[in-house]
């Protein structure tokens, strides 16, 4: 295929290093059902012998759009100067709350791997492997009392039979 031979993390670099607002270039797709996450700019290209092409991504809704725990390049000394470390003490919820700090502050990128694509998809240099959670992810159970509980996960709840689950591993 001929993504296979697109020299991504250079590109990437290139577009951190040009573009003052961009924190980070996403390498995998941004798009859950069918719509982006973030909110795309318009293509543009950086200067040089070798100008890249990207569009910056940046946050949508005050929420999610200018960062991920999916596969990209990060300018971690810039991450960390403007916007801080990311605070694992929000359990599951810690990415979302990561994500709206990075987005008030800075966008991410995507770079265009594939001509005429308009779309993080056909545009990704990495895919999320399997559809299965991370392992090692457990979600947050609530005891209520009376043998009742709730499992919570980014805020929101888990369906009951994956949370009864987890309940009796415990």
């Amino acid at each position: 295929e001929e993504r296979d031979v697109v020299p991504a993390i250079a590109m990437a670099i290139q577009v951190m290093e040009f573009d003052g607002t961009v924190v980070g270039v996403f390498l995998r797709s941004v798009v859950q059902y069918n719509v982006e996450t973030s909110e795309p700019g318009p293509w543009q290209w950086t200067d040089g012998d070798r100008p890249v092409e990207y569009r910056r991504m940046c946050q949508k809704g005050g929420q999610w759009g200018a960062w991920t725990n999916g596969a990209a390049i990060w300018d971690r000394e810039k991450l960390e100067a403007k916007v801080g470390r990311l605070n694992e003490q929000w359990g599951d919820a810690s990415e979302q709350e990561y994500a709206t700090r990075v987005g008030r502050v800075f966008c991410a990128a995507q770079i265009r791997t594939a001509e005429n694509c308009d779309f993080s998809d056909c545009n990704a240099v990495a895919v999320h492997v399997g559809s299965d959670r991370t392992p090692g992810w457990a979600p947050e159970i609530e005891y209520m009392g009376n043998g009742q509980y709730q499992c919570m996960s980014y805020g929101k709840p888990v369906d009951k039979d994956i949370c009864d689950k987890w309940v009796k591993h415990k």
